[in-house]
């Protein structure tokens, strides 16, 4: 059968031959009427099964595949990575070829140098050279130099910058050229300050629009200031007492200093009094101007320091000059100085309280009398015998009468008051930790005591209080102690209002004495006076009834006189009131018409024309908030003259 197998095959096709086994077997399978169960089959096809694959295995193998296939990589990725690839190469290649030096335009081949002194005298011109190389084998073209300035310079004599900046077109550095130039210029500062220039080089090259950039710094150091500032003073005071500082300004510089400010910052507790000469802004700011060299200026300053005591009082002083955004502010700063003063506790400790409050300065009404206290106490641990308290009263408008003391003796030819043991027993020994109050009472001349009325009148206080101490050795020493207070005298305002109908700036009509329903216009006159100082923000105000009308006619036309029909409120604004006013200059006057339509409800009445008018302002020289009353005003018009008794009752 093996050989009939053989033959069969090799009789076949010779294409037959050359399939494999599987095929053949599979041709086989597929043959019409095939007996796949035939007997001994599955022996034989075991026994020839081996052979079979044995002879297919030798002819033809199945390809292996493999456990993992490559994924492949798709092609936006690729183009994507094949242009970052380019980018980076180009990128390298131009940051080779512009800082390589194997281009033709380097910003390193741009050489700044600057050269000038290292330090300068405030105020004094000097000059640097700046060196510009092209190293390139490129023009430069369309060059600027921009020079930043540092603040406090000065160019040429000009005055400050504004901006600081300055450009300049220089054109074309050709190829391996230069350019140099020398800036004149003159710095402000204080000592040890460090100023800076910046130089900056702007170019094209040909071919590109891109701007390209070099930069370079030069430093300088203030040597020395244009001005120096010293104090001279108290070291050490006792609380209460006054200080004062004299401030010396000397120009160190060569040239003129101009626009010289000078400012002080107090210290908590302290009241400016007096300045000399007297501040130009406020009390802390003197504009000193234009000072010639080798000059001096000195300013004095006056004030009540107070403090606890072992407490160390700063005063910070500056000059410089002016700002030109703001004419009291120091705009470049030539020098400051710190002036520091300790507060001692005194051996003999003094007080002085007026109306309760313990002030360096006070403010009193003209006219009204106060009461003032003066406290004393020990501070040593030894007793103090013999002492004397002595008050003085310095001022024109202290009303001499007012004064009263019921311990003391008044001295009103030098207005002294003084105290010791023969009027006060306990001041011949006060023991170490005691303490004791005197008192006396004063007041400032009433306006129309005072004639011409004195501008920004003060009445000084300057108490002082001294003993005697007995030290181991048992020799006497002296203790003293003194302080002085201030008592502004607020101004004396009034206001008048007056009914009118005869007289006045309008013509009035209607029935007088009034009728029920019959209108009668009247004439309501404003008067206010001023004593001693300028009045600021003054105001009058008065209300009219709902039965009372508006006319509208205001004398003089050019007052603020104004009527607010929804809460029935008349005003007047005055601004500012002179001092003085109705005592030495006129008094300030307005007036304005009403009509008054009486009804049922009035008859046999006198009715209400205007409220009370109410007079309010600041008194410039001591800040009080003013005001002043007038009466109200009805139909009974006594300050008219032409009026007669019975014209103010409402008639049928």
């Amino acid at each position: 059968m093996r050989k009939h197998n053989t033959i069969g095959m090799n009789d076949g096709n010779k294409n037959q031959t050359k399939k494999g086994a599987l095929q053949r077997l599979e041709e086989e399978l597929y043959k019409k009427n095939a007996n796949l169960f035939r007997r001994g089959a599955r022996k034989q096809l075991h026994m020839h099964d081996v052979s079979a694959r044995s002879d297919w295995d030798a002819e033809q193998k199945l390809p292996r595949k493999p456990l993992l296939t490559k994924n492949k990589i798709p092609l936006a990725l690729k183009i994507f990575i094949a242009s970052l690839a380019f980018f980076i190469v180009a990128a390298g290649i131009s940051l080779f070829v512009f800082f390589g030096g194997a281009n033709l335009v380097s910003t390193r081949n741009v050489d700044i140098s600057m050269t000038g002194p290292v330090s300068i005298e405030a105020g004094t011109e000097f000059s640097f050279h700046i060196l510009i190389e092209n190293k390139n084998d490129a023009n430069l073209e369309s060059t600027d130099l921009i020079i930043e300035y540092p603040e406090g310079a000065q160019f040429q004599g000009s005055s400050l910058f504004g901006s600081l900046r300055e450009r300049k077109s220089i054109g074309t550095i050709n190829a391996h050229k230069t350019y140099e130039d020398d800036i004149p210029l003159a710095l402000f500062g204080q000592e040890g300050d460090r100023k800076e220039v910046k130089v900056t080089l702007e170019y094209r090259v040909v071919g590109s629009n891109a701007i390209f950039v070099a930069s370079k710094n030069y430093a300088v150091f203030i040597s020395s200031s244009p001005i120096t500032l010293t104090v001279s003073g108290k070291r050490e005071i006792v609380s209460g007492q006054e200080l004062e500082l004299e401030i010396k300004v000397v120009s160190n510089s060569s040239d003129v200093v101009k626009n010289l400010l000078l400012s002080v910052d107090y210290p908590f507790g302290f009241s400016f009094t007096e300045g000399a000469p007297r501040p130009t802004f406020g009390n802390t700011v003197w504009k000193l101007g234009d000072i010639n060299p080798r000059a001096e200026r000195f300013i004095r300053i006056r004030g009540i320091l107070e403090g606890q005591d072992g407490d160390e009082k700063v005063f910070t002083i500056k000059s410089g000059t002016g700002s030109a955004s703001e004419e009291r502010a120091i705009g470049i700063l030539y020098g400051s100085l710190i002036e520091s003063v300790l507060i001692a506790r005194p051996s003999l400790g003094v007080q002085f309280f007026l109306d309760g409050e313990s002030l360096s300065r006070f403010v009193m009404k003209m006219g009204k009398e106060s009461k003032a206290q003066i406290t004393w106490i020990n501070n040593s641990p030894i007793k103090i015998t013999n002492a004397q308290i002595t008050a003085r009263l310095i001022g024109d408008v202290l009303d001499k009468q007012s004064v009263t003391t019921r311990d003391g003796f008044y001295n009103s030819s030098d207005n002294t008051i003084t105290w010791d043991k023969n009027t006060k027993p306990e001041l011949g020994g006060i023991e170490p930790g005691a303490r004791g109050t005197i008192e006396f009472t004063f007041a400032p001349l009433s306006a129309g005591r005072q004639g011409a009325p004195a501008k920004n009148p003060t009445i000084n206080i300057e108490i002082s209080i001294s003993g005697e101490q007995f030290g181991e050795a048992g020799k006497a020493g002296n203790v003293q102690n003194t302080i002085s207070r201030v008592a502004s005298i607020s101004s004396d305002v009034a206001i008048a209002q007056r009914g009118l109908y005869y007289s006045g700036p309008f013509t009035n009509v209607g029935p007088i004495p009034p009728r029920v329903e019959k209108e009668t216009t009247y004439t309501v006159l404003w008067t206010v006076i001023n004593s001693s100082n300028v009045v600021r923000g003054a105001v009058v105000v008065a209300t009219l009834p709902s039965y009372v009308r508006w006319v509208d006619a205001i004398y003089p036309q050019g007052e603020q006189v104004a009527f607010n029909a929804t809460d029935r409120i008349v005003s007047w604004k005055l601004g500012d009131v002179a001092a003085g006013t109705g005592i030495i200059v006129a008094p300030r006057e307005a007036a304005f018409q009403i009509a008054l339509l009486p009804s049922l409800s009035h008859l046999d009445q006198t009715p209400l024309l205007v409220s009370g008018a109410l007079f309010e302002g600041t008194d410039s020289f001591t800040g009080v908030r003013l005001s002043a009353q007038g009466r109200a005003v009805d139909t009974k018009l006594d300050t008219d003259p032409q009026f007669k008794t019975g014209d103010d009752k409402v008639v049928p």
